[in-house]
């Protein structure tokens, strides 16, 4: 049994035929599509994690900021759409 707090070193255990791993689809997203890891309880989800921006309390943001934020609102969206088909991402209710 090997228990860590670090995603990296479970991820390279599953990789390694370890064992069974709870991770985020954006950690192993390129293994499964590979074929390198599966999905192997298809039916089950680990409860959702929010994903939030914290920006400091300002009149105006740069141009910048606002940029990045609308760029990975797209990124996310597309991504669980793309993967749906894989089983990687729940069900939308």
């Amino acid at each position: 049994t090997v228990t860590s707090t670090d995603g990296e070193v479970v991820h390279t255990v599953a990789l390694k035929g370890g064992g069974v791993v709870l991770k985020s689809a954006w950690d192993v997203i390129d293994d499964i599509r590979s074929g390198k890891l599966v999905r192997v309880l298809p039916d089950w989800w680990g409860r959702p994690k929010a994903l939030r921006a914290l920006l400091p309390m300002r009149k105006h943001q740069p141009e910048r900021v606002r940029i990045f934020l609308d760029w990975l609102q797209v990124e996310l969206r597309s991504a669980q759409a793309t993967n749906a088909d894989l089983g990687i991402f729940p069900p939308d209710d």
